[in-house]
């Protein structure tokens, strides 16, 4: 239990990086998180679901929309799988959910 605690305190440092991916709790309280992202449910899932088919990583499964417009949450549980992730690729991955996230500048 003590290298989740571990690898969640380091995917906080990490998370600090891409300012459209908000932790919740701002500190980690476990090896439990909600991840708030800058799109609405459905375009969350399509994301989730192009990046399962180009990348093979499964990001998370529940999705719902918060109270806020364009917001969406998940919940992220620090465990084998993410503890046995190289670090390179954890960040990566986030770097691509990132920037499907974030709105396009024209």
């Amino acid at each position: 239990m003590l290298n989740y605690s571990h690898r969640t305190l380091w995917l906080y440092e990490v998370l600090e990086s891409f300012p459209s991916l908000t932790a919740n709790p701002a500190k980690p309280q476990s090896n439990m998180l909600r991840l708030y992202l800058p799109v609405d449910a459905s375009q969350a899932i399509f994301i989730r679901n192009a990046i399962a088919e180009e990348q093979g990583v499964w990001l998370f499964g529940q999705v719902v929309n918060t109270a806020l417009p364009s917001q969406c949450m998940i919940e992220w549980y620090v465990g084998d799988q993410l503890l046995m992730m190289p670090d390179n690729e954890v960040c990566r991955i986030l770097h691509l959910l990132s920037d499907a996230v974030s709105p396009r500048k024209t």
